[in-house]
């Protein structure tokens, strides 16, 4: 009885031991799931209209072009640059998207482009057009008709009767102007013609992800605003942006409130923004008028209490500016 005991626990042992060395039925997996990589700055952030940055999408890589300070009057000349082929791309306005590229040269007068309109003697017809920097919010109290009113006096002293149409519509961008402006501006038959566009372009984008056709669409309106123009035999000037970010306006909680990543990013499309006018100023013959290295829209004394446009002080400075640089084709 003991022997048929201990040969039946030895089987029972047996059995166990080839349970535990059998192999486990269910696979083990050898896929990984990666770690999710957030980028600083890619949490969505509540900016102004077109500021927004959307979650995990990436940051423009467009780098502004510094300006150089220039005086008052070194205003009126133009730099040449080079625009590259540019290549038919179906974008968020079915624009074409140029490539492009700027490439510094030797600066050079106005009056040394063959399409640069002669100014007549007597009086001058003068046309602004553009936003409302040129159709003159913020010069309160009273309406002091913003920068074109005052350019039209200092203009009078040298050519009497000379008249400064102001053209300019508050919260209009470049495609407004193009239809709203421009046909007026070409009916008046002017000697003279100045632009200054672009800022709300700028504030109504449509982010990171059309930054190309915004550039593209700002590119178009521009190269439309200046055939136009120097087509009628209007001489042009046309005003280089300032940096939008720096305003009081953009980064205050009270007005746009602007996340560094959002101040960045219109700070970088300024930039593209003046490239683009630039290179269609060289194109047809334009003198830049240069509001970049200004501190009008950084100085609170020259700057209305909304923090985005000119005071009185600041639309004085703005005229001379103005009158700086078409002065020396008065002469």
């Amino acid at each position: 009885m003991r022997a048929r005991l201990m040969l039946l626990a030895l089987m029972c042992g047996l059995l166990v031991a080839c349970s535990n060395s059998a192999p486990s039925s269910t696979a083990t997996s050898s896929i990984t799931t990666p770690t999710p990589v957030v980028s600083a700055g890619s949490t969505s952030t509540s900016t102004a209209p077109g500021i927004a940055t959307p979650e995990s999408t990436p940051r423009p890589t467009l780098q502004p072009v510094p300006t150089p300070s220039r005086t008052a009057e070194s205003l009126a000349t133009t730099t040449p640059v080079a625009l590259a082929d540019s290549t038919s791309t179906p974008g968020a306005f079915d624009s074409p998207t140029p490539t492009l590229q700027v490439t510094s040269k030797p600066s050079q007068t106005v009056d040394s482009f063959a399409t640069a309109a002669l100014i007549p003697q007597g009086p001058l017809t003068i046309v602004a057009l553009g936003d409302s920097l040129t159709e003159g919010d913020g010069d309160y109290p009273g309406d002091g008709g913003g920068y074109p009113a005052r350019l039209q006096k200092s203009i009078n002293e040298t050519r009497p009767n000379s008249q400064v149409i102001n053209l300019g519509k508050s919260g209009w961008d470049s495609e407004q102007m193009v239809e709203g402006q421009l046909p007026s501006a070409l009916q008046a038959n002017p000697n003279i013609a100045l632009v200054w566009i672009g800022s709300n372009d700028l504030w109504y984008n449509t982010g990171p992800d059309q930054e190309t056709s915004d550039l593209a669409r700002y590119t178009n309106n521009i190269d439309k605003t200046l055939r136009g123009l120097t087509g009628g035999g209007a001489r042009v000037y046309i005003a280089l942006l300032d940096d939008q970010s720096k305003r009081p306006y953009a980064t205050s909680p009270d007005g746009a409130g602007l996340s560094p990543e959002g101040a960045a990013y219109m700070s970088q499309l300024g930039g593209a923004f003046n490239d683009a006018i630039r290179a269609e100023a060289a194109k047809y013959g334009a003198t830049m008028v240069d509001f970049y290295n200004t501190t009008i829209f950084t100085d609170l004394s020259t700057l209305a209490d909304d923090g985005i446009h000119p005071n009185p002080n600041g639309y004085d400075l703005v005229a001379q500016i103005w009158f700086e640089a078409i002065r020396q084709a008065l002469q």
